[in-house]
């Protein structure tokens, strides 16, 4: 399986880069935010591959992890406009508790029912208003509203 995500919380990545599949983290000019490629700090497997937005064009992607709300147009204009979540699988990882009202602060992703979100925490499951964004275990879009943490 190939998964497209950004290196964007080092420990986590690091983790989540140990599985049995081939990563595609995307890399600009100057390793900004949006393309820090591989970690420079933490030892990554081979599996873990660079790619620049042009080689993203027509690569085969199987899921998309999003982990910040503008990357789902970044995946878009860098994937020669396949939409995560409608052409190519897609997650959105929550690794943050909201900074606003809680429990009244409404998750930027909580009304697409064309992705998975999922929390890092229980504690972050339960202070967003996750509306109806299906949890991991629904088969379907149309699945109970709800959210879900891994292991959960």
């Amino acid at each position: 399986m190939n998964v497209l995500l950004w290196h964007v919380h080092g420990s986590w990545t690091t983790a989540f880069v140990q599985g049995p599949h081939r990563y595609l983290v995307p890399v600009l000019p100057g390793r900004g935010p949006d393309g820090r490629g591989r970690a420079r700090t933490y030892t990554w497997p081979d599996t873990v591959t660079e790619v620049t937005p042009e080689e993203l064009r027509d690569a085969p992607v199987d899921l998309i992890v999003l982990q910040r709300t503008h990357e789902a147009e970044l995946a878009r204009r860098w994937l020669g406009g396949r939409r995560p979540g409608r052409d190519v699988p897609a997650v959105y990882l929550e690794h943050n508790a909201p900074e606003g009202d809680v429990p009244g602060t409404r998750h930027p992703c909580a009304d697409r029912d064309d992705l998975t979100l999922v929390h890092v925490t229980h504690f972050n499951r339960l202070f967003w208003d996750s509306g109806r964004a299906p949890p991991p275990s629904s088969s379907t879009a149309s699945s109970t509203p709800a959210t879900a943490t891994p292991g959960s």
